[in-house]
């Protein structure tokens, strides 16, 4: 099945691009839902909205009303919030870049992104990922100074993608 069309979603849907949200321009399946919010928040917290049959990433439907067309790659929510939908939240990057924007993983005990306990040596260790390959950036007596290097390594190699750590 292909996917609608922007002449399809413009149809269906009104984009406001200050808010980021959607609301429905007509009923369906016999429910009054003109002028309601339109979509829902799925398990991965995208919101995601029902067209002809297919679910799609609000996200992915802003660059094609804005835009014209669908995201040849992917979009990445320069805040890291996956609802805030707003287009100047939204830029198309490669999935590397994408990686780039990733929040600390959930299993992360130090707090930081890019530091983890080394208990061979006793000490923080700073790591950052390029490439596909992890490049050591050294160990450190405290997880502050770790959490340094990474940021000074994050803003060299990832530039404008990288997430900040608190």
């Amino acid at each position: 099945m292909n996917a609608p069309t922007q002449a399809q979603i413009r149809q269906l849907l009104d984009y406001d691009q200050g808010t980021g949200i959607f609301t429905w321009k007509v009923d369906r399946h016999h429910r009054p839902l003109a002028g309601k919010k339109a979509g829902h928040i799925n398990g991965d917290g995208y919101v995601e909205i029902t067209v002809a049959g297919r679910s799609i990433k609000a996200h992915r439907l802003a660059v094609l009303l804005v835009a014209g067309a669908y995201p040849r790659d992917e979009v990445d929510h320069i805040d890291g919030d996956r609802t805030n939908n707003r287009f100047a939240n939204l830029r198309c990057v490669s999935r590397a870049d994408n990686q780039k924007n990733r929040k600390r993983h959930s299993t992360n005990r130090s707090g930081y992104k890019g530091v983890s306990w080394k208990a061979q040596n006793s000490r923080w260790v700073a790591s950052i990922n390029i490439g596909g390959k992890r490049i050591h950036l050294g160990y450190f007596d405290t997880a502050e100074d770790a959490r340094d290097a990474y940021e000074i390594a994050a803003e060299r190699l990832h530039g404008s993608y990288r997430r900040r750590n608190p």
